[in-house]
This record gives structure tokens, sequence and C-alpha cells, in this order.
């Protein structure tokens, strides 16, 4: 049983999520909707597996609260789940140790199950739309500041280029798979033998990759 603390100053937001995790029996979810003090009590005493926090807070922001649990409680792994978007919410939230971001506005049932079950085998997860605002992030960076990249696009094969061009274009995995007519346990494991042979820690890195070896169309 995956237990799951549910963070929003919104009760009615809480009790919608709520009701999507309590459908599955694999999640336990618990929800606090004072804020990031009694989060951080709570987590002291449960230790939940993962932590679901919105940004806008009162008092403390998810992106601090964040950091703090990243800091306290290495072992709990913490999704962003936000309306904010934009690549400066996104970047600092996951400098301050996030392990999945998702989209308040877009997310589904399937989707939020999905990405607890992700970070919980120490993946990280993104929505589409965050995928694509970190891509459109590097890239304008990488206009502006064009550096070659130490590692060769030639470490990886044409099916995982093919793949990786595929996913920094917003690609679910699920969507991947159907375009390319194989299953998504195939684009998973290629995108884990992408992140070993370059050495990546993050799919943030892999984006970047993309972007600097021209994989991404301008």
């Amino acid at each position: 049983m995956i237990s799951v603390l549910l963070i929003d100053d919104h009760k009615i937001v809480l009790d919608g999520l709520r009701g999507m995790l309590d459908s599955d029996d694999r999640i336990s979810a618990t929800t606090i909707a004072q804020g990031g003090a009694q989060a951080l009590e709570f987590i002291s005493q449960k230790m939940p597996d993962v932590v679901i926090t919105d940004i806008s807070m009162p008092c403390m922001s998810g992106i601090e609260l964040t950091r703090k649990i990243t800091e306290r409680f290495p072992s709990v792994r913490v999704i962003i789940l936000s309306m904010y978007i934009t690549p400066d919410y996104i970047h600092n939230a996951i400098g301050a140790g996030a392990k999945g971001y998702l989209s308040k506005e877009e997310t589904t049932k399937n989707e939020l199950i999905g990405a607890i079950l992700s970070v919980m085998q120490g993946k990280e997860y993104y929505s589409p739309s965050i995928t694509q605002s970190i891509f459109n992030s590097y890239l304008s960076m990488a206009k502006a500041h064009p550096e070659s990249d130490p590692k060769p696009i030639a470490m990886l094969t044409l099916r995982e280029q093919e793949i990786l061009r595929l996913f920094v274009e917003g690609l679910s995995n699920q969507e991947i798979a159907k375009q390319l007519s194989i299953s998504v346990r195939t684009v998973e494991t290629h995108k884990s033998n992408m992140m070993q042979k370059l050495n990546f820690k993050s799919t943030v890195e892999l984006v970047k990759f993309a972007i600097r070896n021209g994989l991404a169309d301008a």
C-alpha cells in the first residue's frame, strides 16, 4: 500500500483528489488543508511515501515545502500539482527536489495514479505540457547561448533518437508507443537505457541534450 499525503488550501480540491486515489486499492491517501507547517509535522510522524502539493499556499509555498521535505525526509517523494506551469516555477520545483510536476488543469485520474507509481519506482514524472514548457525554456537558452555537448548523439541508437525527439515534442509514453507501433514498456526501456548511457539523473538533462544535438525543431 502506497501512503500519499495530499496538501492544498482548497478543501474541494482535496476531496476530489482523495476521491480519485481512494478508488485505487494500491493507494491510501490523507489530506491536509492548513499548509506547510502542519504537513511537516505530519510527515515527521507518519512518513508517507509520496507528498502531492500545490505551489500557491498561505504561509509556506509548495516549493519551499518541497525543499524542506527533501532536506529533512529524503525518502519521501514530492509531486507538484499546480495551475502554474511556467518555466520558473517548474525549474524552482525541480531544483527544490520535486520528482514530478503535473498541471491541475490537465491531469486525469489515470495520470495522477501513474505519476505516483512512477516516482515510487525511482523515476520522475512530468505531464506533457510540463515537458513542453521545459523544452521551450531550454530551447530559448540554447539559441541565446549555443554550446557544444561533450556527449555525442552517436551514443544513442536511431530508435532511441526517434523516441527522444518525440518525447521533447511533448508526447507521452503511451502516445510514443502508439506512433511507433511498440509497447509502452519498450518506450520506458529505451528511455532508461538513454539515461544510463548518458549518465543523466533526470529527464530535464535529456531535454537539454536533445536540443543541443538537433533532435528538437527550432
